[in-house]
Formats: C-alpha cells, sequence, structure tokens
C-alpha cells in the first residue's frame, strides 16, 4: 500500500579558501512508500487450471468469490451499453478470456451471457471475447474486488515500472516475504496524451 513516504534532508554549507561559511542551506525529498498489490491477468482469469499464489484458490474459486457476497454482480459500462457478468457466469468467463480482437466500445444493449455463454453480440465473433479492451476491463474489475487497495494507486509522472515477485519462505504470493523476481521487470511510458 501506499505510505506517507519518508523525508531525507540534505543541508550544505558553503566554505571559500579564506575561511568564509555561508548560511546552512537544506533541501528535503520526501520518497514515497512503495506498494505492493495484487493483481493478476486475463490470462491468470481465462485458466481453469490456475492457483492464485496470493490466496492459493483454484481460478474457478476465486472468480466465484469475486462475483459473490460481499460484491456481487460485476457490470461494465453505463444502462444501454453495458456488460454484466454474474456468479453464474465463472464458466463462461474462463473460457472467454483472455479477450482477442480489436479494443472497441462495448455493443449496444445491456448484454449478459446466455446459455452456451453467446451474447448475441460483436462479442461472440470468436472463441474468446472479441474485444482485448472489454476483457482488460473486466480483468480490472475483478482485480479491484481482489485486492480493494489497487484503486488508491496514484500514477505520477510518465514511466511506469513493475517487477514481478516470487514466494519466499511462506511458499505463497502477495505476502510480507516475497522477493523481487529481477527476470520479470516491464518499464513502460504512459503518453501524456
Amino acid at each position: 500500500m501506499l505510505g506517507t513516504g519518508t523525508a531525507y534532508t540534505m543541508s550544505w554549507i558553503a566554505v571559500d579558501n579564506c575561511g568564509n561559511t555561508s548560511d546552512t542551506v537544506s533541501q528535503t525529498i520526501e520518497r514515497r512508500c512503495v506498494g505492493t498489490f495484487c493483481s493478476l491477468t486475463q490470462g491468470f482469469y481465462g485458466n481453469a487450471g490456475g492457483i492464485a499464489c496470493a490466496t492459493g484458490q483454484g481460478t474457478y474459486d476465486l472468480i466465484f468469490d469475486l462475483l459473490g457476497v460481499g460484491f456481487g454482480d460485476l457490470i461494465i459500462g453505463a444502462p444501454g451499453r453495458s456488460f454484466t457478468i454474474e456468479q453464474t457466469d465463472v464458466d463462461c468467463l474462463i473460457d472467454k478470456l483472455p479477450a482477442g480482437g480489436k479494443p472497441a466500445k462495448l455493443p449496444f444493449g445491456d448484454n449478459s451471457w446466455g446459455a452456451n455463454c453467446i451474447t448475441g453480440t460483436s462479442l461472440d465473433a470468436k472463441k474468446k471475447l472479441n474485444n482485448v479492451l472489454i476483457g482488460q476491463v473486466i480483468t480490472l474489475g475483478l482485480n479491484l474486488r481482489l485486492d480493494t487497495d489497487l484503486g488508491n494507486i496514484q500514477l505520477e509522472g510518465s514511466l511506469l515500472i513493475t517487477v514481478g515477485s516470487l514466494p519466499s519462505v511462506d511458499a505463497l504470493c502477495g505476502t510480507e516475504d516475497d522477493i523481487a523476481d529481477t527476470t520479470d521487470v516491464l518499464q513502460k511510458t504512459i503518453p501524456n496524451d
């Protein structure tokens, strides 16, 4: 989680060759605490055999919980152009992720999965959801339920660096004893426009 940070203060005094000294000049720099957040990918949510390292749950059980009591249906979009995923849709979600295709607006209507995991929209054009953006939004919605502190992340600057983690002594990811996986570093520049 993001903390308040740690302040470091440096002070300087200049002394010339004659022994004259300046006033003390100080600079304080606050280093924001880097937080640890748990999130999963479309690939995880679409893997029937996956095990969430943070909780030890299988994919089905984890999604079932994230769509269950305390959270309810996952609805993306707005009335008239929405997509609803219910707890009874866990198998459909696993089957349809990761999404592919081009990013696009949600199809018109208040959409959901019907029989055989069919929406009756352009989302059904392929075996997987035919809209990578919708897959990403669904994944974000599930991740915000998985780690409620994830919504508190503040992006500062235009460089985003993520480092993977590996389980340590307790063999679980997302716990205090995790170690950084320096082979799994991703740097992305976020465009300003």
